[in-house]
């Protein structure tokens, strides 16, 4: 068994549907035409799947669905709402969307992964579910998919994903056991005060000063019962006022705060509630905060990701591999899989020679080779995990 020469055999169709799909960007659950272009590909290869879950949803099968072993395979469809400008000839034509997030390379690892592992059914004392989802980079389509019964009929033992990012070379593979990227909640406090002309303040009551005596104080009052060690917070925008003599009704703040703790986020919604009432009692104004709690943190089985690393290690050499020392603050709802079975998310470095342009970047450009590591990794793995 040769998984490059199989990789080799679908390689220029797996990155034309890659460099299609990249044309022609969606945005979070609205990935029809996507989903479309992944259902074309698994009848092409007899592959039997199930499409319109969570909407958009995908779940492909490979093997005995009726066989006690089953591992699940994820990828994520949805782009982002973002003018390309990488110059690239399969650039995006849908005006301010693009696949800036590399889920594209995802969808296509993915499928190069289907066609491998269908290509050694035979071998397979099991059954493989490749989930296609949408909506990562909104609400979420892993819940949604959960919820509709993604993990039943039959019920994965463990699950495993992987993520492109330029900020590590082509055929490096980032590991971290244990807790891995953040829950990403977010907020957004509006301040009422009392409109009135700019030169008879008196007249007024200015929520722009109780918002600025929030944005300059609310983290010291954080600090006082939350650790920042391993949580973010983090004020994005504010916004208030239309004209400059104006005395506004409103001001809005919006951020977000990132953790690794349930008790931290319930404890950071109470004081940001309680601070914003405290500052605007001064100034006779009146707050209400939303708080939304969203992803989970993504927290990797140690078996499962140490299992998977040493695979990657026996297949890539062991200079590939490395370990992240500290978790990311960024945020994944793969955790909801995570947090549902054993799972194991890995990052694979995919920085193109002579380019730049980070993740969520108009310029975000990546090395298409990166395509066969992450289904050398997914297909590879499984096989190994079923001959076990």
């Amino acid at each position: 068994m040769n998984i490059v020469c199989d990789y080799n055999e679908i390689k220029n169709k797996i990155i034309e549907i890659r460099r299609k799909i990249h044309m022609h960007p969606e945005l979070s659950f609205g990935e029809y035409e996507t989903a479309k272009e992944i259902c074309a590909f698994l009848d092409e290869h007899n592959i039997s799947y199930t499409s319109e879950i969570a909407k958009t949803g995908i779940c492909a099968i490979v093997g005995n669905p009726r066989a006690d072993k089953c591992i699940l395979i994820r990828a994520d469809m949805d782009a982002l709402p973002y003018e390309e400008h990488t110059g690239l000839d399969f650039a995006s034509v849908n005006k301010g969307v693009m696949h800036a997030c590399g889920h594209d390379l995802h969808i296509a690892s993915a499928l190069a992964a289907c066609y491998i592992l269908k290509k050694h059914e035979s071998e397979l004392d099991g059954c493989v579910k490749i989930v296609f989802q949408p909506g990562e980079e909104t609400t979420g389509g892993a819940k949604p998919m959960i919820d509709e019964g993604v993990l039943l009929n039959p019920e994965p033992q463990i699950c495993i994903g992987a993520h492109v990012t330029p900020e590590y070379p082509t055929g490096e593979l980032y590991f971290r056991s244990g807790a891995l990227m953040a829950s990403p909640d977010d907020f957004r406090i509006v301040f009422t005060g009392k409109s009135a002309h700019g030169a008879e303040p008196q007249n007024g009551i200015n929520p722009i000063d109780a918002a600025a005596e929030f944005s300059v104080g609310i983290k010291q009052k954080l600090c006082e019962k939350i650790d920042f060690t391993h949580n973010v917070f983090t004020i994005c925008s504010f916004n208030s006022g239309t004209a400059n003599n104006i005395i506004p009704d409103t001001a809005v703040i919006e951020g977000t705060f990132r953790s690794f703790s349930t008790n931290d986020r319930k404890t950071a919604e109470e004081i940001m509630k309680d601070y914003a009432k405290s500052v605007c009692k001064k100034y006779g104004a009146e707050s209400e905060l939303t708080y939304n709690y969203l992803y989970p943190p993504l927290i990797n089985d140690a078996e499962v990701c140490g299992d998977v690393k040493q695979f990657a290690i026996s297949e890539f050499g062991k200079e590939k591999i490395k370990e992240f020392e500290k978790p990311l603050m960024t945020g994944e709802d793969f955790s909801y899989f995570a947090l549902s079975k054993p799972s194991a998310f890995v990052w694979a470095g995919c920085a193109p020679q002579g380019k730049k342009g980070a993740l969520h970047s108009a310029e975000f450009v990546a090395d298409e080779d990166v395509i066969e590591i992450c289904a050398r990794l997914f297909a590879g793995y499984t096989l190994k995990y079923f001959n076990n």
